[in-house]
């Protein structure tokens, strides 16, 4: 049986990294302060206060109407400068985290993967729903495949403390091994083509550029990813169809990922087994009041309901299981003190 993890910045911002795009964008704007008036016009125009990394995505295709196909070029470069600028921050963040202590991590990988759904991380249907498929494939081994969508390699450096990739051993039939599976970066990685973009040419709002071929490959991430021939995108498709059960953790289910929405809900809709768990983080959930739950619950089923193309999200309500600030990866990775941060942040902006 497989058991897929869809894992988003929550993962990286959980172990310590300040990888959000409020963290990033004020130091990109000062850095831009030197720059050509071609190339710094994306910080003057995006606004910065975007939650998640999918509203800068969606902000970029509305940025098209800045732009003429004469100048699209203009857009390009900015785009190049901003994300080269941004990989260079990650590095940094992430040359700020330690991974020395394999035992603690691995216990804590482990304990994760085995028990996401337990321990009143899931309502007790839920979990009781979660539990039975696990017994009903109790004879099988369990796989746990990895859908990347950040550039670092966090994720990997963490699942390989765990020895052999083995996530535990048991009797069942014989001796069952449950282990790590693949782990596929689907928009690439820091050092190997990463992808900023949109997902489909209708979030291009400069219709112009909409329909000008080689724009769309190169701000249409499906398109990029197609057209880079890396796999990544045939890769994602099968690990999610082989997948009995689907985790969603530290992303938001944003329209620019819409691709992998509509594909996730297809796989549920297609068997009745399948079973799909949304890790959400939200600072203004309460469990004071009645409507909270039937609020979040009806607001996740809606972003769903947008994205589908067939399936009849309402229906498929009852195997959507939700868990609200339940951070199963979170644990503090980061060896530098928030001084030592300041003084590596410094030296960034010096070229400033």
């Amino acid at each position: 049986m497989k058991i897929t993890f869809l894992i988003g910045n929550g993962f990286d911002v959980g172990v310590g990294m300040n990888s959000r795009f409020k963290d990033f964008f004020p130091i990109y704007e000062a850095k831009s302060r030197t720059k050509e008036n071609r190339i710094k016009m994306l910080s003057e125009e995006i606004n910065g206060d975007y939650d998640t990394w999918a509203d800068f995505e969606f902000a970029l295709g509305k940025y098209t109407v800045k732009f003429t196909k004469e100048t699209k070029q203009d857009f390009l470069d900015q785009l190049k400068d901003f994300e080269g600028e941004f990989i260079e921050y990650l590095k940094l963040q992430e040359s700020m985290l330690s991974f020395d202590e394999e035992k603690t991590i691995s216990e804590h990988m482990i304990n994760a993967l085995r028990g996401y759904y337990d321990g009143g991380k899931l309502a007790p249907e839920s979990r009781t729903t979660i539990s039975n498929i696990y017994s009903n494939h109790a004879s099988e081994d369990y796989i746990y495949n990895f859908v990347n969508f950040n550039y670092t390699t966090v994720l990997e450096e963490c699942l390989k403390t765990i020895s052999q990739g083995v996530v535990g051993k048991r009797k069942h039939s014989g001796e069952r091994v449950d282990k790590i599976g693949k782990i596929v970066h689907v928009h690439g990685k820091s050092d190997l083509h990463p992808i900023i973009g949109v997902n489909d040419v209708s979030q291009i709002e400069n219709k112009e550029l909409a329909g000008d071929s080689r724009f769309i490959r190169y701000i249409v991430k499906p398109q990029l990813n197609q057209y880079l021939r890396y796999g990544n995108d045939s890769a994602t498709t099968d690990v999610i169809n082989s997948s009995t059960i689907i985790c969603v953790y530290g992303m938001s289910l944003g329209a620019t990922d819409k691709k992998w929405w509509q594909n996730i809900l297809s796989w549920l809709n297609n068997n009745g087994e399948r079973q799909l768990v949304i890790f959400d983080y939200d600072n203004t959930y309460t469990q004071s009041n009645q409507f909270s739950w039937l609020e979040k619950e009806d607001g996740l089923i809606d972003k769903l309901t947008k994205f589908s193309t067939g399936a009849d999200v309402e229906k498929l309500r009852s195997r959507i299981h939700i868990a609200v600030h339940k951070n199963i990866f979170e644990m503090d990775l980061s060896k530098q003190k928030r001084e030592a941060y300041g003084e590596a942040l410094q030296k960034v902006l010096a070229r400033v």
